[in-house]
């Protein structure tokens, strides 16, 4: 876990807050102030990114940070590129202007109340503002205090994700697999090659054999999320992220 600027090292050395013990993010699902439920491993599983703010309405560095959070929201939220999901935590339960403090300061990123605990006790927070970066495969990174207008501070951590492959193309050292909306073709093996698909919590969704030459799996079956192709070739052994949109 990698922490960043000279205030979050200062609070490290001062203050006895830890982030979640886990290597993956611990999932949650929790509805907004508008009455949207916001399932994280979803989201995750879909291939996207996702950034919390741990905010209080009152905090003024929280202020601060919302156009560097809110440009990221425009930017590659569902009205933009749609890689990335924003989600708000009040971390203050005391607190009940969540609508009017987006309304007065052009937040259009969800907001969650209720989950104080969840803030507390799970993620072990008890300052703001806060932030966690999520990749897909449930890996995360965390930043403290206040980004101001720079986006770049949270999208910097976003980019060290490892990038799932799309329906696209990519070569596994000497294998070249192509997906598709129902099939993953695999070619260019001039031996067989034992494979697994796998889901991200490691259960095994499809598994087989190649013969030498292009071979086609069906991937009909998965439904949209991330996946792994582990293949194997004698001794030799690549795994492969994709998508299934």
């Amino acid at each position: 876990m990698r922490i960043f600027t000279l205030a979050c090292l200062t609070l490290l050395s001062t203050t006895a807050f830890a982030q979640p013990s886990e290597a993956e993010f611990p999932d949650f699902t929790h509805t907004d102030i508008n009455g949207n439920s916001h399932h994280l491993y979803g989201y995750l599983d879909a291939g996207k990114t996702v950034i919390i703010d741990i905010m209080a309405t009152w905090c003024p560095l929280c202020v601060n940070s919302v156009p560097g959070v809110e440009s990221i929201w425009d930017t590659h939220g569902p009205d933009g590129d749609d890689t990335m999901m924003v989600l708000r935590f009040e971390r203050d339960a005391s607190t009940t202007n969540e609508a009017a403090w987006a309304s007065t300061h052009g937040v259009n990123s969800p907001i969650i109340t209720g989950a104080e605990s969840l803030v507390a006790d799970t993620w072990n927070i008890s300052y703001q503002p806060r932030y966690f970066v999520i990749c897909p495969d449930r890996s995360w990174q965390f930043h403290s205090g206040s980004i101001n207008s720079n986006s770049n501070v949270l999208l910097e951590l976003a980019a060290s994700c490892a990038p799932p492959l799309s329906v696209a193309e990519a070569d596994l050292s000497g294998l070249h697999l192509h997906a598709s909306e129902s099939q993953v073709h695999v070619h260019g093996n001039t031996q067989p090659v034992a494979y697994q698909v796998l889901a991200l919590n490691g259960q095994t969704m499809l598994d087989g054999t190649l013969d030498a030459g292009r071979t086609t799996i069906d991937a009909s079956s998965l439904t949209t999320g991330v996946y792994l192709l582990r293949a194997v070739a004698g001794t030799e052994v690549k795994v492969l992220r994709f998508v299934k949109r």
